[in-house]
């Protein structure tokens, strides 16, 4: 039951929220109008990629193939300019890489042995964790974003 909770804990907490906001972000970073059809197929190509890529490739690798295939959905379906678009991957890769790396110096600022930092941070709870945080700190970076960008510009 464990390993049941672990595993929809992954798949709906990491996975399919960082789709979701990674493809909404594409679309607000880009300033392009959401289509909802378009948004549900990019969504579900970009939630089936990070799947079964981070089940079959190596750290890095799966991120690579994320970024390249969400630009190419990007401006294949959502229409989207393809300078736009490698922007806006690249952009919130990097937000997701900097929340990461937070999360994790905090966690080795109270762990001060290595050996128990590593088995600590290879554990599956502390994995789903570490995205949920991440997440949740990509989610609100896009809410001040999109406040940002929809105050008059009077006011900016």
């Amino acid at each position: 039951m464990d390993n049941l909770l672990l595993i929809v804990s992954r798949h709906v907490l990491s996975y399919f929220i960082q789709s979701v906001l990674f493809v909404y972000g594409m679309h607000l970073l880009s300033n392009k109008d959401i289509n909802k059809k378009y948004f549900v197929i990019c969504l579900s190509v970009s939630m089936a990629t990070t799947y079964f890529s981070r089940l079959l490739l190596t750290f890095g690798t799966h991120t690579l193939i994320n970024i390249i295939i969400l630009v190419l959905f990007s401006v294949g379906l959502l229409k989207i300019s393809a300078q736009k678009a490698v922007i806006s991957a690249l952009t919130l890769t990097i937000l997701m890489f900097i929340f990461e790396g937070l999360i994790v110096f905090f966690y080795r600022l109270n762990i001060n042995d290595p050996q128990k930092l590593e088995r600590f941070l290879n554990t599956e709870t502390v994995k789903i964790t570490i995205g949920i945080i991440s997440n949740v700190l990509l989610a609100l970076t896009l809410l001040v974003i999109r406040f940002i960008k929809k105050r008059p510009k009077r006011q900016r």
